[in-house]
Protein backbone atom coordinates (compact mmCIF):
# COMPACT_ATOMS: atom_id res chain seq x y z
CA UNK A 1 0.00 0.00 0.00
CA UNK A 2 1.51 3.42 -0.98
CA UNK A 3 1.91 6.76 1.40
CA UNK A 4 -0.84 8.18 -0.42
CA UNK A 5 -3.00 5.32 -0.08
CA UNK A 6 -2.30 5.22 3.57
CA UNK A 7 -2.97 8.71 3.95
CA UNK A 8 -6.49 8.60 1.68
CA UNK A 9 -7.55 5.37 4.40
CA UNK A 10 -6.90 7.66 7.52
CA UNK A 11 -8.66 11.08 6.01
CA UNK A 12 -11.61 8.87 5.24
CA UNK A 13 -11.45 7.09 8.53
CA UNK A 14 -11.31 10.09 10.58
CA UNK A 15 -14.48 11.88 8.30
CA UNK A 16 -16.92 8.63 9.21
CA UNK A 17 -15.58 8.99 12.60
CA UNK A 18 -16.57 12.62 12.59
CA UNK A 19 -20.05 11.57 10.94
CA UNK A 20 -20.64 9.48 13.41
CA UNK A 21 -20.29 11.20 16.42
CA UNK A 22 -23.31 13.37 15.62
CA UNK A 23 -24.91 10.87 13.96
CA UNK A 24 -24.96 12.49 10.89
CA UNK A 25 -25.87 16.28 11.90
CA UNK A 26 -23.46 19.52 11.97
CA UNK A 27 -22.35 19.79 14.99
CA UNK A 28 -23.14 23.66 15.28
CA UNK A 29 -26.57 24.01 14.11
CA UNK A 30 -27.93 20.33 13.40
CA UNK A 31 -28.81 20.34 10.33
CA UNK A 32 -28.49 16.66 8.48
CA UNK A 33 -25.46 15.86 6.43
CA UNK A 34 -24.76 13.75 3.76
CA UNK A 35 -22.39 10.81 4.35
CA UNK A 36 -19.48 10.63 1.95
CA UNK A 37 -21.25 7.61 -0.02
CA UNK A 38 -24.53 9.53 -0.11
CA UNK A 39 -23.07 11.94 -2.58
CA UNK A 40 -25.62 12.07 -5.91
CA UNK A 41 -23.20 11.75 -9.22
CA UNK A 42 -23.96 14.68 -11.75
CA UNK A 43 -24.15 13.68 -15.17
CA UNK A 44 -21.40 16.33 -16.51
CA UNK A 45 -19.41 15.36 -13.49
CA UNK A 46 -18.80 15.94 -9.79
CA UNK A 47 -20.94 15.53 -7.49
CA UNK A 48 -24.33 17.07 -5.63
CA UNK A 49 -25.99 16.73 -2.38
CA UNK A 50 -28.64 13.92 -1.96
CA UNK A 51 -32.28 15.99 -1.06
CA UNK A 52 -32.91 17.17 2.51
CA UNK A 53 -29.16 16.89 3.03
CA UNK A 54 -25.95 19.09 2.94
CA UNK A 55 -22.40 18.18 2.00
CA UNK A 56 -20.21 17.32 5.08
CA UNK A 57 -17.12 19.42 5.76
CA UNK A 58 -14.85 18.76 8.65
CA UNK A 59 -13.98 21.76 11.02
CA UNK A 60 -11.46 22.32 13.52
CA UNK A 61 -13.58 23.14 16.84
CA UNK A 62 -10.51 24.58 17.99
CA UNK A 63 -9.33 26.86 15.12
CA UNK A 64 -5.12 26.22 14.14
CA UNK A 65 -5.22 29.86 14.67
CA UNK A 66 -5.52 29.62 18.42
CA UNK A 67 -3.52 26.84 18.61
CA UNK A 68 -6.33 24.20 17.57
CA UNK A 69 -4.73 20.23 16.71
CA UNK A 70 -5.25 18.20 13.86
CA UNK A 71 -6.15 15.43 16.33
CA UNK A 72 -9.88 13.90 15.56
CA UNK A 73 -11.13 15.60 18.84
CA UNK A 74 -10.67 18.79 17.16
CA UNK A 75 -12.38 17.91 14.55
CA UNK A 76 -16.08 18.16 13.78
CA UNK A 77 -18.58 17.89 10.94
CA UNK A 78 -20.19 21.17 9.89
CA UNK A 79 -22.32 22.13 7.40
CA UNK A 80 -20.62 24.91 4.32
CA UNK A 81 -22.95 27.74 6.40
CA UNK A 82 -21.31 26.89 9.81
CA UNK A 83 -18.08 26.04 8.60
CA UNK A 84 -17.41 29.45 6.24
CA UNK A 85 -18.92 31.39 8.95
CA UNK A 86 -16.79 30.17 12.18
CA UNK A 87 -13.65 30.98 10.82
CA UNK A 88 -11.22 31.64 13.82
CA UNK A 89 -13.65 31.81 16.64
CA UNK A 90 -14.26 29.56 19.45
CA UNK A 91 -17.29 26.94 19.54
CA UNK A 92 -18.87 29.03 21.90
CA UNK A 93 -18.43 32.05 20.34
CA UNK A 94 -19.66 30.80 17.10
CA UNK A 95 -22.84 29.14 18.85
CA UNK A 96 -23.55 32.55 20.60
CA UNK A 97 -23.24 34.23 17.27
CA UNK A 98 -25.45 31.62 15.59
CA UNK A 99 -28.42 31.99 18.25
CA UNK A 100 -28.38 35.93 17.89
CA UNK A 101 -29.06 35.23 14.57
CA UNK A 102 -31.62 33.00 14.02
CA UNK A 103 -33.32 34.33 17.56
CA UNK A 104 -33.99 31.05 18.46
CA UNK A 105 -32.32 29.07 20.50
CA UNK A 106 -30.38 26.53 18.31
CA UNK A 107 -30.50 22.23 19.42
CA UNK A 108 -26.37 21.80 19.24
CA UNK A 109 -25.16 18.08 18.15
CA UNK A 110 -21.81 17.86 20.23
CA UNK A 111 -19.97 14.84 20.72
CA UNK A 112 -21.66 11.64 21.94
CA UNK A 113 -18.98 9.92 22.27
Amino acid sequence: MSITAIAQTFRTKKRERAFRRTDGHCFYCGCDLAADNEYVPLEEGGYTEPPGKKFMQLDHMTPKCLRGTLRSENVAPACEYCNARKGGRSVEAYRLWLCSKRGEPVIFYGDKS
